[in-house]
């Protein structure tokens, strides 16, 4: 007898088991990746909306869009897939997340039972309502890429006057130790307060502890705005020349805020550039607005 599951080839979903395969293989998956996959693939061709998502996966608890964003993410890279090819979990403009191509797996004794003629009026339903969704979705596509742009351009501008204030505030602390001390900063930013954190003086650290209040307040609620955006509409990417490179520095920037930032009191700045490998890409913000500008 036949297990019950659904395959989108090269995996199986096992629902009896409880387990993905792929090719006849298991693949170590977390139980929310395992539930992910399954209400997507039990919707089939079908979209799933965030908002039913949210309420199935984390049930009677709420979490933030970048919680499902990331799920999704880290599940595509599971499957060998990623925001661009999206070949196994594709977004929805407006309306969710879908798996096409899935293939469901009943019992052998039960398929022997399955009334063709309703087979057949299913799918004829299905493919009346895939065209009528497939009508709206194209109306709203437009309006709905360029609302997101929109979005990203003002987190910028507001990440970017962060930043400015910043900039300002850790020159300020640097002249203080520097002339406290007599020295001269040889150090990278981040390196040098850490290193000098614990001979700070009460003013210095009253100005460590409002660049920790920028980057908390500032540059991190924007950075994690701007990466949800880009997250939820990989279409940007098309669009946006160097987004795909703006997102992938950011999705560094929030692992290093979480990781390294926020456990250290020490770190009263947060860095991420041509010393980590993944620096801002200089431009995208004119090329932003310039996309605006010409629709």
């Amino acid at each position: 007898m036949d297990n019950i599951g659904f395959s989108f080839e090269p995996f199986y979903l096992d629902l009896k088991r409880q387990r993905l395969q792929k090719n006849t293989e298991d693949i170590k998956i977390s139980p929310r990746m395992f539930e992910l996959l399954r209400i997507l693939a039990q919707a089939s061709p079908e979209p799933v909306s965030k908002e039913q998502l949210n309420s199935l996966l984390w049930p009677n608890t709420i979490v933030s869009e970048w919680s499902l964003a990331r799920l999704v993410s880290d599940t595509r890279i599971i499957l060998g897939d990623d925001g661009e090819q999206q070949k196994y979990i594709q977004t929805i403009r407006g309306a969710g997340f879908c798996m096409p191509a899935v293939n469901h797996h009943v019992p052998k004794s039960k398929k022997n039972n399955i009334n063709t003629k309703k087979y057949g009026l299913l799918a004829l339903s299905l493919i009346i309502l895939f065209i009528s969704i497939l009508f709206y979705w194209q109306n709203k596509v437009a309006t709905e890429l360029k609302s997101s742009i929109v979005q990203i351009a003002e987190y910028q501008d507001k990440t970017v006057s962060a930043f400015q204030a910043q900039l300002k505030r850790r020159q300020q602390l640097a002249n203080m130790i520097e002339k406290r001390l007599n020295i001269k900063r040889h150090r990278q930013w981040e390196m040098f307060f850490s290193h000098y954190y614990q001979q700070m003086t009460k003013e210095e650290l009253f100005v460590c502890a409002q660049i920790r209040a920028i980057t908390d307040n500032g540059l991190y609620k924007n950075n994690q705005a701007i990466f949800n955006e880009l997250a939820m509409n990989p279409d940007i990417f098309n669009e946006i020349q160097l987004s795909k490179k703006l997102y992938q520095h950011i999705d560094f920037w929030l692992t290093k805020y979480q990781g390294v930032f926020k456990k250290r009191k020490d770190m009263c700045l947060l860095y991420v550039g041509v010393e980590d490998g993944i620096p801002y890409p200089s431009g995208v913000d004119k090329y932003v607005k310039t996309w605006l500008a010409s629709h």
